[in-house]
């Protein structure tokens, strides 16, 4: 069906099973997760709460300033996007928070002008924990130049390799740089089509503006919630990405404000319910 294939995963039970959908936009994804959907339900299938849903977005046409970009909004919204969760996918080993890692890596806090070099060697350091930066100095004081491809051989293995510890991250920036796309493990697994295409539509939204913003405005953005106390923060990001998805799409926009408040916690009039408090019966027939 759609030449989507089923695999088993370690993190399900025996009789457990995961769906990799094929590579599709638009209609025809809309189509094939519709498809898809009816016939697990038609089989009465039922998601655990070890279920995530990971979706891949097609990230080949980004360039390292460009992944910048996406990794500075992320992290500005990232409390947003997990306030759309219950707790078992906020406290979860497979999903990790990385805003403020991720941001460290490419030096997004920072105003100074960067090279590519530069996010390559933070990038490198940050996902694989290697230093391009590294220099041997051999006897007589010239410099090792088998230090230097060395060090590239190194990052081309772990770029090759398909697991890495830090896939782990809802941001998944291994994936980029294994295969070109970039992976959200945030949502939960479903089978429900309208929520799959929901957290779907708010993430590919979320790159389509961060290729519409500068790095200054979304710098001034986190700068801000940064002043703020912790809870004022949450509320902050919420709005601000509720704002940001209204301008792309009100679908998305929609699902984001039906999720965050049930899961989060919206201000809109009144605060509806706290976000450490939250229910967690996020089942895949809602």
């Amino acid at each position: 069906m759609w030449g989507a294939s089923v695999v088993t995963d370690g993190s399900l039970p025996d009789e457990g099973f995961e769906i990799n959908t094929a590579p599709a936009g638009g209609d025809n994804l809309h189509a094939q997760i519709t498809e898809i959907c009816r016939a697990l339900n038609a089989l009465d299938a039922r998601i655990t709460s070890a279920c995530g849903c990971h979706l891949h977005f097609d990230g080949r046409d980004l360039g390292y300033f460009d992944l910048r970009k996406v990794i500075m909004l992320y992290h500005g919204v990232e409390r947003a996007l997990f306030a759309m969760v219950p707790s078992r996918r906020r406290n979860n080993s497979f999903c990790r928070p990385c805003g403020n890692t991720l941001l460290r890596m490419v030096n997004g806090h920072s105003t100074k002008a960067v090279k590519v070099r530069d996010l390559k060697s933070g990038i490198a350091l940050g996902l694989y924990g290697i230093d391009m930066d590294r220099k041997v100095i051999l006897r007589g004081g010239k410099l090792d130049a088998c230090a230097a491809w060395e060090t590239k051989r190194a990052i081309d293995h772990n770029k090759q390799r398909k697991y890495s510890d830090t896939r782990y991250n809802a941001l998944n920036v291994h994936s980029w740089m294994h295969r070109g796309s970039l992976e959200w493990r945030l949502p939960t697994g479903s089978t429900n089509a309208a929520k799959i295409l929901g957290f779907a539509s708010v993430f590919s939204s979320l790159i389509t503006l961060a290729s519409r913003a500068t790095e200054k405005d979304i710098r001034a953005r986190i700068n801000t919630a940064h002043n703020l106390s912790d809870r004022s923060a949450l509320k902050f990001q919420i709005d601000w990405l509720r704002d940001l998805l209204g301008t792309v799409r009100g679908d998305a926009q929609a699902f984001f404000v039906a999720r965050s408040a049930r899961y989060g916690r919206l201000y809109n009039g009144s605060l509806l319910q706290d976000f450490e408090r939250d229910c967690d019966d996020d089942t895949d027939n809602e």
